[in-house]
């Protein structure tokens, strides 16, 4: 019987979060919301993920600023809005009072 079996770094991008001066280049911009993890995989089917990490990363030379697992959420959160009104389907005013409304750690 074969199995296949493997253990892979996976990334998922969430879009643009937070707007800051990078510390490493010292550019203004919005640095990008990242999520990664390793995991095993079955047959190609994913069966345990561990080692998550959450992270900002300057979209200029790459530096990553780590978030913390509480603060996820808030993150999170955020580049969903950024998204959203970057398509079009908020306004500039809807995007600020829904931004306020997000209680930042």
């Amino acid at each position: 019987m074969i199995f296949i079996v493997a253990y892979l770094p996976k990334h998922k991008d969430w879009g643009p979060a937070d707007f800051m001066e990078c510390e490493h280049c010292d550019r203004e911009s919005y640095f990008v919301l990242r999520e990664r993890w390793m995991e095993a995989q079955l047959f190609f089917l994913p069966i345990y993920r561990h080692q998550r990490m959450y992270f900002q990363e300057c979209p200029h030379c790459g530096k990553a600023v780590n978030i913390a697992e509480e603060d996820w959420p808030y993150y999170k959160s955020l580049a969903s809005l950024q998204n959203q009104f970057i398509a079009g389907s908020l306004t500039e005013s809807e995007f600020e009072a829904k931004k306020e409304a997000l209680k930042k750690p």
